[in-house]
């Protein structure tokens, strides 16, 4: 209904007190909701801030590990005597072997897919780039199943590799290519943003709320006619109304409000607490950590209520132990894989000992197995009879 026109019949009726209260019969606010779009990934991680934290948290773990090469019988072998000492210390001409797993790492959170370019010459492995997988084509051969090689099921490669998005076709072992399972797909799986499309459409929607509030801070409150003689006041027509309801937006940005009415501003303060958008936003923000496997204690709260040094050091701990340390042990291996480290008896594996969290673990165990070896010792020394079983129990062996 035409709010305009239920005011002037008020006032034919005579029941008009000077105040048009479009509030009492307009409804507040949509009710239909707004899902952001998640079909370009990349621009959703490099908008949201949240998102970004988590995923960059994540990368940054994985990449903190040092590579390592075994050989089959697991001794730690030196990488200048493999011909995979350049691989590990310079990938390629733009980034260190850090960069390189960051970058994978990203492509895994955002996309659920890790894709690379090998350059192998005659002899070795020259160099091996990234690329990101948000215009990667996956043409598949239509044969999923019994099937024993790669090639058997992705056909080819179409990989954009400038910035007119021309593409190049690449055969399948031309490419070092992983697909991280989501349980329905043998590759190009499907990535966690799509699932995380609720939380991160709140997160985008709580700043347009908080921006909107500081932006029109100054101008919420009500404008009405003040009645003075007894009897009633001129009312403001459409026009006026309508030019001083704009005028009152602008407060904030200097302009001055010039009538010959007699007028009350009633400024009104807005109860932003009560909106909960701080706390909106720590749920969806845990709602991505937990989908990324990583520990809530590791990330400031919004209050900063409750947070110890002991409870981020836990937390970094749980993400290592559950969740870095086997992703990166998998992306390793299979890196190795592809590369070809297995054809020359090596094994590709990540080292976290350097990790401060992780090291004091080892200090740990450490002073528990020289206790242990000490009192070995002293059961020896007065006589007590121990088999090597019995010895190998005690220092947990």
């Amino acid at each position: 209904m035409n709010f305009n026109i239920l005011g002037r019949i008020n006032r034919l009726l005579g029941f008009y007190n000077g105040i048009d209260n479009y509030y009492t019969f307009q409804s507040v606010g949509d009710t239909t909701p707004e899902w952001v779009d998640t079909t370009d990934k990349f621009l959703i991680y490099q908008e949201i801030p949240e998102l970004q934290s988590v995923i960059n948290r994540y990368a940054n773990m994985v990449a903190s590990a040092k590579p390592i090469i075994k050989d089959s019988k697991g001794v730690i072998v030196d990488p200048n005597n493999t011909p995979y000492f350049k691989l590990l210390s310079r990938p390629n001409p733009m980034q260190s072997w850090s960069d390189f797993i960051f970058f994978m790492a990203v492509n895994r959170c955002v996309t659920n897919n890790m894709i690379a370019l090998p350059n192998k010459g005659m002899i070795e492995l020259k160099s091996v780039t990234p690329i990101a997988f948000n215009n990667v084509k996956i043409v598949p051969t239509g044969k999923s199943y019994k099937q024993f090689e790669k090639s058997g099921i992705i056909k080819e490669f179409r990989i954009p590799l400038d910035q007119t998005n021309k593409f190049e076709t690449f055969k399948t072992e031309e490419v070092l290519y992983i697909s991280i399972p989501d349980g329905i797909n043998l590759f190009n799986s499907k990535s966690k943003i799509e699932a995380l499309r609720y939380p991160l459409s709140n997160i985008a929607k709580t700043y347009e709320k908080r921006n909107v509030i500081l932006r029109n801070m100054f101008a919420l409150g009500i404008l009405s006619s003040e009645n003075n003689d007894g009897i009633s006041s001129i009312p403001l027509d459409t026009d006026e109304a309508e030019q001083m309801r704009n005028d009152l937006m602008n407060r904030n940005k200097g302009k001055v409000i010039i009538t010959d009415k007699n007028m009350k501003w009633s400024p009104m303060s807005y109860p932003t607490k009560d909106l909960m958008l701080f706390e909106e936003m720590t749920a969806d923000k845990a709602a991505i950590i937990d989908a990324y496997g990583l520990n809530v204690n590791m990330f400031s709260p919004s209050d900063n209520e409750g947070q110890t040094y002991s409870n981020v050091e836990m937390g970094e701990k749980q993400a290592y132990r559950s969740t870095i340390i086997p992703d990166t042990e998998a992306l390793y291996a299979e890196i190795g894989r592809q590369l070809g480290f297995l054809n020359d008896g090596y094994y590709l594996l990540p080292d976290f000992s350097h990790i401060d969290v992780l090291s004091e673990n080892k200090n740990q165990e450490a002073d528990t197995l020289l206790k242990n070896t000490q009192a070995i010792s002293n059961l020896l020394n007065s006589g007590y009879p121990l088999t090597n079983e019995e010895i190998k129990g005690i220092l947990g062996l």
